[in-house]
């Protein structure tokens, strides 16, 4: 099983999330730079591209951020074989 992991480091905070796949996890990298865009760059316009919005509000900062796959097929299995070890 696959899961797209998100995470951003961006003043001092680190948030991951895990999303479906990829386009749901870059959607998320928008909202989180939307959300903070006016704080970071007062009156600069937003830029209509998100790659280039994502590419300006991470530059000549420490912010980072990853959109990553990760197999987490054995976490699934031991989560589903712990769940039918409770029922019983």
């Amino acid at each position: 099983m696959l899961v797209t992991v998100l995470a951003i480091l961006y003043d001092g905070i680190q948030t991951v999330e895990l999303h479906e796949a990829e386009p749901s996890a870059w959607a998320a990298l928008v909202r989180f730079i939307d959300a903070r865009w006016t704080d970071r760059f007062q009156d600069m316009p937003v830029p209509p591209s998100e790659a280039e919005r994502v590419e300006r509000f991470f530059a000549d900062s420490p912010a980072e951020w990853l959109v990553a796959e990760a197999d987490v097929s054995e976490l699934h299995e031991a989560l589903d074989l712990a769940t039918l070890a409770s029922l019983r």
